[in-house]
């Protein structure tokens, strides 16, 4: 088994270093590593079997490492940095911030009417005016890690928060300046 991984990690490589380009090698590396496979595949029958036995959901593992650290160097190549993680959020964490993006929709909602006003008038104006700052400030930044004026570029995450998170913010930070005002005029 051992050889057959060598092996197959050997095929991801060759059927993606025919490509030139490294946007092409990406590409074909993710289709080696996630496509659907056909029935005769080795990968197929090696994920089947590493439902039922730890033994091959070593080697399934085994092979996916290979594969990701292939990965690893292609993007490297590109240009993308290879950083540290600033910090790994706990599950406890990641909750509460689940939990308070879940309350701050409940609260749009509220303040959009969609549901009646549970509280006075003024708490809405002022928790909209806090809501809104905040989505505003984090798509901003702290001018080093995150947000439109970061100086750390380069990294996965520094790609995302450019192109999706702090767009995401300003536009939530507006979206919901707009329904306060319209709500409160």
């Amino acid at each position: 088994m051992g050889v057959y991984v060598i092996l197959q990690k050997n095929n991801v490589i060759a059927a993606s270093i025919i490509h030139a380009a490294a946007d092409e090698r990406i590409r074909e590396v993710l289709t080696q590593m996630f496509g659907k496979t056909k029935r005769g595949d080795f990968m197929f029958y090696l994920r089947k079997l590493s439902l039922k036995d730890d033994s091959y959901r070593a080697l399934l593992d085994e092979v996916e490492q290979m594969r990701m650290e292939f990965m690893k160097e292609i993007l490297i190549q590109k240009g993308m940095q290879q950083t540290v993680l600033l910090f790994k959020p706990s599950k406890i964490g990641t909750s509460i911030v689940a939990f308070l993006l879940a309350l701050a929709a409940w609260f749009v909602l509220q303040l959009g009417g969609v549901a009646p006003f549970r509280f006075f008038h003024s708490f809405y104006s002022y928790g909209a005016g806090l809501l809104s700052s905040l989505f505003i400030l984090r798509s901003i930044g702290d001018f080093k890690w995150v947000g439109f004026f970061k100086r750390k570029k380069g990294t996965v995450f520094a790609k995302w928060d450019t192109v999706l998170y702090s767009p995401l913010c300003f536009l939530l930070g507006t979206a919901i300046l707009m329904i306060m005002l319209l709500r409160t005029a």
